[in-house]
């Protein structure tokens, strides 16, 4: 979107919002990395530590922190109910490029393109 909006001046925007995945833990596999389990935490999810044949339930990376100077490292992660939130993208649309894009439509879709077949390969 924002190289469509370029042309008027204007951007994709994050605003502040977030929607959390919230899901069943127990179907999820196992990861050994500590840097995903991070990533995962800051962007709002949980994840359960596994060591030893033990699971600890941790909400964010102070608790990693703690968990892992009290205990050691863990052996492997995985994500808990609480999934790592999605940020919410917005466009402030202006007239001009409403009337342009009444008039043009979009370059991908005017040239006989489907929007479908962005499916998976910009995923």
């Amino acid at each position: 979107m924002n190289k469509l909006a370029k042309e008027f001046g204007i951007k994709v925007e994050i605003e502040g919002g977030i929607v959390a995945g919230k899901h069943d833990a127990s179907s999820n596999e196992p990861f050994e990395s500590r840097s995903r389990a991070v990533e995962v935490l800051k962007k709002g999810g949980e994840i359960y530590g596994q060591r030893q044949g033990q699971e600890e339930l941790i909400a964010n990376e102070r608790e990693l922190r703690q968990a892992e100077k009290d205990g050691g490292k863990f052996d492997a992660f995985i994500l808990g109910d609480v999934q790592p939130g999605t940020p919410i993208h917005t466009l402030d649309v202006p007239k001009e490029m409403q009337e342009k894009v009444k008039k043009k439509g979009f370059p991908l879709v005017s040239r006989g393109g489907t929007l479908g077949g962005m499916i998976g390969r910009n995923a």
